[in-house]
């Protein structure tokens, strides 16, 4: 199924054709004689390139019709889960051959989701732009508007359509020139700041009248512990002394040697938590990243459209589509 490019990155994307790394996919109604690229022309201002099409039409064909087209990804919880998002709109084209007249209009058309959008175009002088980058004259054509967002399965992105279009007649004997440049799509809603987990405020301080064992109390049930133990270990030495001088006065009575025999029961005593015994194991501190060979490696659902002409592949056809959504590429 096909997918979108976040709306990041179209913002910082290059301009050009998904081939050169960028965000545009094509459509041409006639394989055979359009050519179309990125380019980095001296007037290609806005973006690191420019898209272009060269055409030397055949005798088969009175006109040909170009498409660029890509879908915008965008996180709905950064908009407050808003799925109606206004936006701002803008691109401008050129268009012409040296053997059309200067002046001769044509209608461009271009689509932000379900709205359409006409603007005028005029053949400007060829030679003037093609050898001397010069006579670019048109100013970007700008709309605003409100787009209501196709969903993804979870409701949690959506997906916004761009096109832009333009069918131009035939030329015979020479070729026929066609860019777009200054494309720009701006989401104005408001942003939402999504909240971090770890910007939960932390407890605070209990306070002096809340309820528990008095700190004086705590403190004088510690000392009397202490004390408690003292005096214990103090009976058992004062006790074990005694005996030891009651077992050397009977060995010396009875002949023996003087040496002190310690019954098995009272040899010193090991606790099996000394450091020899103790160890910890270490946390896996190693995180494993996945991306989908795009971008900033953001991986974004799909969601289904009609089926419309990947990359680059090859279609016969008179009808350009209204809109699509691409697969970027992997």
């Amino acid at each position: 199924m096909p997918s979108g490019i976040s709306y990041s990155d179209f913002q910082s994307s290059n301009g050009a054709l998904a081939t050169d790394s960028g965000p545009w996919l094509l459509y041409r109604s006639y394989y055979d004689d359009v050519n179309c690229g990125s380019s980095q022309r001296s007037f290609c201002t806005g973006s690191e390139y420019c898209l272009a099409c060269w055409v030397f039409p055949s005798a088969t064909q009175s006109s040909y019709t170009v498409s660029f087209f890509t879908t915008i990804a965008v996180k709905l919880a950064e908009y407050g889960g808003n799925t109606n998002l206004r936006y701002d709109w803008q691109y401008t084209a050129w268009w012409g051959s040296r053997r059309t007249a200067v002046g001769t209009a044509l209608q461009m058309t271009s689509s932000v989701g379900d709205t359409d959008y006409s603007d005028n175009i005029s053949a400007s002088n060829a030679t003037e732009l093609l050898s001397f980058s010069r006579g670019w004259d048109y100013q970007p054509w700008k709309h605003s508007g409100e787009v209501n967002v196709a969903l993804s399965p979870d409701r949690t992105m959506g997906y916004i359509p761009l096109a832009i279009n333009l069918t131009f007649p035939r030329q015979t004997g020479d070729y026929i020139n066609y860019f777009v440049k200054e494309v720009s799509f701006k989401i104005t809603t408001e942003s939402t700041p999504v909240p971090s987990p770890s910007s939960t405020a932390p407890p605070g301080p209990i306070s002096s009248g809340s309820k528990g064992l008095p700190i004086g109390a705590f403190v004088g049930g510690i000392i009397g512990a202490a004390i408690l133990v003292a005096g214990i270990m103090f009976l058992v030495l004062f006790c074990r002394k005694r005996e030891k001088r009651s077992n050397a006065t009977s060995n010396q009575s009875a002949g023996g040697t003087g040496i002190t025999q310690i019954p098995v029961e009272q040899a010193p005593f090991v606790s099996p938590y000394s450091a020899s015994s103790t160890y910890y194991s270490r946390p896996n501190t190693s995180m494993h990243e996945q991306g989908n060979g795009y971008g900033v490696g953001m991986q974004i659902p799909q969601v289904s459209h009609p089926a419309f002409p990947k990359p680059n592949t090859e279609v016969r056809t008179d009808a350009p589509p209204r809109y699509v959504t691409p697969a970027i590429p992997h």
